[in-house]
């Protein structure tokens, strides 16, 4: 069956006047052919994944520029400004001891001193050979770096490089949930889904109450076919912030399992919360024809948003 949508939305691009078609299958998901795709500018598909280019990205982290790279690079170069640091002071006291003798430093020339040798420490605070006896302040904010360096390179599509700096960032604080939440994000990005629902896993132990890693192993899971897994990871989602996405997600997965009365609670519940998301309508629609109710199905077909 044809439908015309008056509008119809993609990752906040908006689409008017599009046919679809409806699929006999309960399960099966909106054709739209070749003319709407090309409504939506530069794209690419990568398997199952439809990728829009040029898109502008959101940033998880906060709205401020951050440049990763100088998070790569920053260790070798406080390494450097550390050992030119400390090459200064040994080289005037021993001028000083050379000239005036071990007797000639007063106390306030060795608090200087002392004071300039933790500066000298504090340089290395984010080397990669930082020692495990630190303050937690530098642990802190070593693992902080490594965990944005991480998620700035994934968000660049540089899977291999932000798996080793989160590496290391993990190395030294197994409790931080956000390093595990974007280390399950990069191994979703290279294919390795049951790393990624084992690190989401994890971030769930550490945190119950944060989202993201539960949206990460719905995620996981539903790459697995494991959809059972996938409804209860969103039943934790829901828990924590009920909104129409998540319970319209959740009715998708409980058709594919067959549980149409279920399915139809949270569509409904869904279009309560907010009634504009034709896609709402249609997946309505194919849960009203599932359960033999034609004439339902039909309006929500036939409904422009």
């Amino acid at each position: 069956m044809i439908i015309n949508l008056n509008e119809f939305e993609i990752g906040g691009i908006k689409l008017k006047d599009i046919k679809a078609s409806v699929s006999e299958s309960a399960h099966s998901p909106l054709l739209m052919g070749q003319s709407a795709l090309s409504k939506l500018g530069p794209y690419k598909i990568d398997g199952n994944e439809l990728i829009i280019l040029n898109k502008d990205k959101k940033d998880t982290i906060d709205n401020s520029k951050y440049d990763y790279k100088f998070e790569l690079y920053r260790p070798t170069i406080f390494h450097l400004i550390g050992i030119i640091f400390a090459i200064i002071i040994v080289m005037w006291i021993s001028i000083q001891v050379y000239i005036n003798g071990l007797k000639s430093l007063a106390a306030d020339e060795i608090i200087f001193y002392l004071i300039s040798m933790a500066l000298i420490i504090w340089t290395g605070v984010t080397s990669d050979m930082i020692p495990r006896y630190m303050p937690d302040f530098i642990i802190d904010e070593y693992v902080n770096s490594k965990y944005k360096s991480a998620y700035y390179l994934n968000e660049e599509g540089k899977y291999e490089e932000a798996l080793n700096e989160i590496d290391k960032g993990i190395n030294f604080d197994e409790s931080c949930y956000n390093c595990y939440h974007i280390r399950g994000e990069i191994r979703r990005n290279l294919n390795d889904i049951k790393g990624s629902r084992k690190d989401a896993t994890t971030a769930i132990e550490i945190n119950k109450n944060k989202i993201e890693a539960y949206i990460t192993r719905y995620n996981s899971n539903k790459d697995l076919n494991n959809l059972n897994g996938a409804i209860i990871d969103l039943d934790n989602v829901i828990r924590i912030d009920a909104n129409r996405e998540y319970l319209s997600r959740r009715a998708w997965l409980k058709t594919a399992l067959n549980d149409n009365n279920g399915a139809l609670i949270d569509i409904n519940d869904a279009i309560k919360m907010d009634n504009t998301d034709y896609y709402d309508y249609y997946l309505r629609g194919r849960i009203y024809k599932s359960l033999g109710k034609y004439k339902k199905a039909i309006d929500d077909f036939n409904t422009r948003i």
